[in-house]
């Protein structure tokens, strides 16, 4: 027995030097394990935030439906592979470990970032089929989600995520579901089902968590409810917006605005107009000056005081300074047409002005979705043409049933009128320090051959050689 005792020790000893041993590796795998992953997820949050803080420089377009979930640029892209490569050491050496699903989210979201989209939703799967919990699951759904509406599969991506919404294994979280339900909209509003996204939006908000997705998602709540005629509710959600005065500067300002065009909406003149002077009286934007009072000028129009509007368009076009952008110019332009068109009914005048509004524009996308300048200045300018057309017509029949007595009075008015202008014209001559000077004489004696010699005296090749000739002497070789 006693023989026994020492090899028992001596086993013992080996037995616990090598657990020893063992721990010690373990330890030392487990510690360069964590350290690859607390590289890799520093640096990837750091390269996310620059994603961050270039999006939220960039303008919106209020005229189309803004993006909750925009579209990542092209920023730290070499940051966003280096952490590819990185969790990719830890799935190939720490394939055991229970946070391989972090490596495949960190592998699956840098992807996407890259705009690498087919590669991100491999991931994605994989991450679904992997996933240890079902949160991990809700956030592959999520960013699967992401990927659908960057690709433009709207299809696709709403069968998928409606699928998964009522898959009772996720136990899904208010918040994840709710920022998955800001996709779903935005995938609505692609197939233009205003109608369903708006419901969604209005049922997402409320759980959604963070502020720039809640910021956000009631800016284009308040776009489909606009879009819907339903413009009180589209005030409110503006409002809301507007509260996040620390948000994304662009979006406050046209949030604020948006609201003064509903209130105009609703045929609120007075507020609305109040609310567009207090703006132009805000420092903060000044640089928006010009579209404001372009706001003002069209409310001044939808109220019936058309002269005062008027008179702020051409204000607005004649200045050089806080002038509206492009687009601000052809909604000035095309608020001009719109009083010759309806107040004053100069068909002509109005044909013109829809054209400067066509041509002012750069980027149809960034114009109201029914503007059509273009097509009015086409259709206004034909029927101005038209209607002299017809005038004209009109008038020569109803010289043609006049007496000799009555035609000869007709011709004494025309004659008074052609002299009064061509002593006009020689006025601004005289004025300008024109060389040429055409006495009273001369006027009465071309407005005596107005009758015989044609519209200008183009009949008479004497008459439109002496023009000929003070023409160039005036304007010489130009």
């Amino acid at each position: 027995m006693q023989s026994i005792r020492p090899l028992i020790i001596l086993i013992l000893v080996l037995f616990i030097t090598g657990c020893g041993t063992t721990l010690r590796s373990g330890w030392a795998d487990f510690n360069a394990y964590f350290n690859t992953y607390y590289n890799a997820i520093t640096l990837f949050n750091s390269a996310e935030e620059q994603v961050q803080r270039q999006v939220a420089r960039e303008q919106i377009n209020p005229e189309r439906p803004i993006r909750i979930h925009r579209t990542p640029p092209r920023v730290a892209q070499q940051d966003f592979e280096q952490v590819i490569l990185t969790s990719a050491d830890i799935l190939r050496e720490h394939n055991t470990s229970r946070w391989v699903d972090n490596a495949i989210e960190l592998i699956g979201k840098s992807y996407f970032y890259q705009q690498q989209y087919f590669s991100a939703d491999q991931k994605f799967i994989e991450l679904y089929n992997n996933a240890l919990t079902p949160q991990r699951q809700q956030l592959a759904v999520l960013w699967r989600g992401r990927v659908f509406l960057e690709m433009n599969e709207a299809n696709a991506g709403i069968n998928y995520l409606n699928t998964q919404l009522v898959n009772s294994d996720l136990q899904w979280e208010s918040a994840i579901l709710a920022e998955v339900q800001l996709v779903l909209a935005q995938l609505y509003i692609k197939q233009e089902r205003w109608e369903l996204a708006e419901s969604t939006l209005a049922e997402a908000l409320p759980n959604v968590s963070g502020n720039v997705l809640r910021f956000r998602g009631n800016f284009l709540h308040g776009q489909l409810l606009e879009r819907l005629g339903r413009y009180e509710e589209a005030f409110d959600a503006y409002r809301v917006a507007t509260s996040r005065s620390n948000m994304e500067f662009y979006l406050v300002y046209h949030a604020t605005n948006k609201m003064g065009v509903m209130a105009r909406n609703m045929g609120d003149y007075e507020w609305a107009y109040n609310h567009f002077r207090r703006m132009a009286r805000n420092d903060k934007f000044f640089e928006f000056l010009g579209n404001i009072e372009f706001e003002q000028a069209r409310t001044l129009q939808a109220s019936g005081n058309f002269a005062d509007a008027e008179n702020i368009y051409k204000t607005l076009l004649r200045r050089t300074f806080s002038q509206p952008t492009r687009e601000g110019r052809a909604k000035t332009y095309y608020g001009l047409a719109e009083i010759y068109r309806i107040h004053y009914q100069d068909f002509s005048l109005a044909a013109a002005y829809y054209d400067s509004s066509s041509r002012a524009v750069s980027d149809l996308n960034r114009m109201p979705e029914r503007f059509d300048a273009s097509l009015l200045s086409r259709s206004f300018g034909e029927f101005a043409r038209l209607s002299k057309e017809s005038a004209h017509q009109d008038s020569l029949l109803w010289l043609g049933s006049l007496s000799e007595m009555e035609l000869d009075s007709v011709i004494n008015v025309v004659r008074e009128r052609k002299l009064k202008e061509l002593e006009r014209q020689a006025r601004e001559a005289r004025q300008s320090g024109s060389m040429v000077v055409i006495d009273a004489d001369e006027a009465y004696q071309q407005a005596d051959q107005v009758g015989g010699n044609g519209f200008l005296n183009h009949l008479n090749p004497q008459i439109v050689n002496q023009m000929m000739q003070s023409f160039q002497a005036h304007w010489g070789g130009r």
